[in-house]
């Protein structure tokens, strides 16, 4: 727990419902703000004061955010459930207890639904998680901010508040600030609707999984460094169906990951197995290899060598064969009658100068989004 209001609330509703025996607080101290160390000493003097076992981890995350290459978000999100996880292995812990409520779920349904996600991430929050062992559960999910805020009131709870949640530089905190309180004017029930669409989302994703599930075994074979799949039997299953193998597929390539199982990977390697390229190649991040020879399916583990750097300048009727044995060729057409597949893209020629350059991505370099009015780093679409 942190040192939040919706923490505090919580905790105080366990209180009244378990025996003391039966809890125990556990703070993660992210070393983000002025204020981290604080924070935790402020959830070790409540929880000893209410005789409560505290275990407290300080995780420097703007490091693992450097090393895993993952925003300060994540960061946080991936330390707080590797905690997590080793404390219920070490101390026999069933359940661990998340404050997350109405607000957050829709806040995390439209942060996934603008960045592009899977159909999984999507439906948003789950009101149960699994793990290796025990389960987290979230007992607020259908209760409203305002609701925690007047429970907090009427039993005069007291917490801290982090001044981080104020700045609008997270996107969270701008659907918070700005989007959020607009769809709650525009129907005062929204946070029920929200629930109700997510509901049902996984509802229908369940049926999806236990049908992807049957065919998993029979289509996809174990290799010694990763996994096959044969395209033609996946062709005669409907898309959906299509779909949520290959979200199994990526589920089983990153340990369950949410963050790597994104629609992006989804339809990219979908465009792999439909695409017209019979020996498509495609480079996943922490070094998964798509490889698709004609109608077979490849995933594979490659070990990730020290990257050799590359440059190259192509011209019209150029062919290049690059350092992994992938191939570019140009070719200058007066029109084009079809836009460009996974393996190629159409420039206005009037609009680039020539030769154009292929070389590695380097550190520092922007692009503009078309739209934005702004630069975003390339790292955080190009691997």
């Amino acid at each position: 727990m942190s040192g939040g209001p919706d923490s505090f609330a919580l905790l105080h509703f366990l209180m009244k419902r378990q025996s003391p025996n039966n809890l125990v607080v556990l703070h993660v101290n992210h070393s983000l703000r002025s204020e981290s160390d604080e924070e935790a000493e402020f959830v070790r003097a409540f929880a000893e004061g209410h005789k409560l076992p505290f275990i407290q981890e300080k995780v420097d995350v703007k490091k693992l955010a450097e090393e895993e290459k993952r925003g300060i978000e994540d960061a946080s999100r991936v330390a707080r459930y590797r905690f997590f996880e080793k404390m219920v292995l070490e101390t026999g812990i069933s359940k661990v207890a998340l404050a997350h409520h109405a607000d957050d779920q829709v806040e995390t349904i439209l942060m996934r639904l603008m960045r592009g996600s899977s159909s999984v991430g999507f439906s948003g929050i789950r009101p149960l998680r699994p793990l290796k062992e025990g389960v987290i559960i979230r007992p607020f999910l259908a209760v409203t901010k305002k609701e925690i805020e007047a429970y907090l009131k009427e039993n005069a709870i007291s917490y801290m508040l982090d001044a981080s949640n104020d700045s609008d530089s997270y996107t969270r905190n701008r659907l918070r600030h700005h989007v959020t309180p607009f769809l709650e004017k525009e129907n005062k029930g929204m946070q029920r609707h929200f629930k109700h669409f997510s509901d049902e989302m996984w509802e229908d994703l369940h049926f999806l999984d236990e049908l992807a599930r049957a065919k998993y075994d029979e289509l996809i074979t174990k290799t010694e460094n990763g996994i096959k799949l044969n395209i033609k039997q996946l062709e005669n299953m409907a898309i959906p169906l299509q779909r949520r193998l290959i979200h199994l597929l990526l589920k089983y390539l990153y340990n369950n990951d949410i963050q790597l199982v994104t629609k992006r990977h989804v339809e990219a390697i979908f465009r792999v197995i439909h695409g017209d390229n019979p020996s498509a190649t495609l480079n996943l991040p922490k070094s998964v290899l798509i490889r698709r020879t004609y109608d077979q399916l490849e995933a594979l583990f490659y070990k990730k060598e020290a990257k050799k750097e590359f440059y190259y300048q192509i011209a019209p009727n150029d062919r290049i064969e690059m350092l992994d044995g992938s191939v570019f060729k140009m070719r200058q057409k007066s029109s084009v009658v079809q836009t460009a597949g996974l393996d190629g893209i159409i420039l206005d020629a009037d609009a680039v100068s020539l030769p154009l350059v292929i070389r590695n991505r380097m550190p520092g370099d922007r692009m503009t989004l078309k739209g934005t009015g702004g630069t975003k780093k390339i790292k955080r679409y190009f691997y």
